[in-house]
């Protein structure tokens, strides 16, 4: 792959790991919570909460899940979701296979 390809997947990389610890900052500070806190009252290491808010890294899916569960935040998707989800994966699909001239139900 090309330097380009690589250097824009680290963008995109970066851009995550910024726009969470923005989003986790601003929503303990609209709960009142501090990184402190959070770090003593679900035992994750306070550093790497500090890294999570500097948009160094990302947490873990378990650890992701505890914060959830202290913030109460759903992080289930709905049902709703799932559907708009599929229907924008059929409509994809369907111009994929207009542009290429297939039809992969043919094709199975």
């Amino acid at each position: 792959m090309n330097k380009i390809g690589i250097g824009n997947r680290v963008k995109e990389k970066s851009l995550k790991f910024r726009l969470f610890g923005a989003n986790l900052t601003s929503l303990l500070k609209a709960k009142g919570i501090s990184k402190y806190k959070l770090s003593k009252d679900t035992k994750i290491n306070y550093r790497t909460i500090q890294y999570w808010g500097a948009g160094k890294c990302l947490p873990s899916d378990k650890n992701a899940e505890l914060v959830a569960a202290y913030l109460s935040l759903n992080i289930e998707p709905d049902e709703d979701d799932h559907e708009t989800r599929i229907k924008s994966l059929e409509v994809r699909v369907l111009r994929l296979e207009k542009k290429a001239g297939i039809n992969l139900k043919e094709i199975a």
